[in-house]
């Protein structure tokens, strides 16, 4: 959470910070491409997604108010941008590279909670991955579901979603899926997957402990 020290920014940097509002379902940036901004989030939320070559979409990262996204391709100049829309109406800072290394400069404080941002998303992500592994399918798609839902992105899920972020084929997410149906945490109607009990589907998926990661 970085946000705050916006109301702190070195007075150089102010002009060049960008202010732009983005209606749901808008893109922000759009997967494959090169980004140069820092973007902070004021208000709203947005998900960030990326799309295999079989058109599955992986659910990555969801930012609300007080978070941020696009660092890592300002540090990582080869790697290229997920894709990030609002998932409601969104209010969003941009700080170029250019400026936010100025910023970096003028503001030791600043620097110092953005490496602790970096180290607590690598950690994050790269434990997250290690526990995930070691869940059953069935665990992998219940936590796969819950993700989505709190990143309001639920509706968006498909189970060719779910056979990328499980790591299994459809088959078995199929079955996965009629196995939490009939444990009643979910139902599974035309197509779009919605949670009836979900103490039962986090308790299923260990969802808790995965997420204080």
């Amino acid at each position: 959470m970085l946000f705050h020290t916006i109301a702190n920014i070195p007075e150089p940097i102010r002009p060049f910070l960008i202010k732009r509002v983005y209606e749901k379902g808008e893109y922000i940036l759009t997967a494959g491409g090169d980004n140069l901004h820092l973007y902070l989030v004021e208000s709203g939320s947005c998900v960030a997604t990326m799309e295999g070559y079989s058109g599955a979409v992986a659910f990555i990262d969801s930012y609300h108010s007080g978070d941020m996204f696009g660092e890592l391709e300002i540090f990582c100049e080869d790697l290229k941008t997920a894709e990030v829309v609002a998932v409601e109406k969104s209010t969003i800072y941009m700080v170029h590279k250019t400026y936010l290394l100025e910023w970096m400069k003028l503001d030791f404080d600043f620097t110092l909670s953005l490496i602790e941002h970096l180290v607590k998303k690598l950690r994050y992500h790269s434990r997250r991955a290690v526990l995930l592994q070691l869940c059953s399918v069935k665990e992998r798609v219940a936590c796969a579901i819950l993700t989505h839902d709190d990143a309001g992105a639920l509706e968006f899920l498909t189970k060719q979603n779910l056979s990328v972020l499980a790591q299994t084929p459809i088959r078995s997410v199929n079955r996965a899926l009629e196995t939490l149906t009939q444990r009643g945490c979910i139902r599974v109607s035309e197509k779009r997957i919605q949670i009836t009990d979900r103490p039962l589907l986090e308790q299923i998926s260990n969802y808790q402990a995965i997420s204080q990661l």
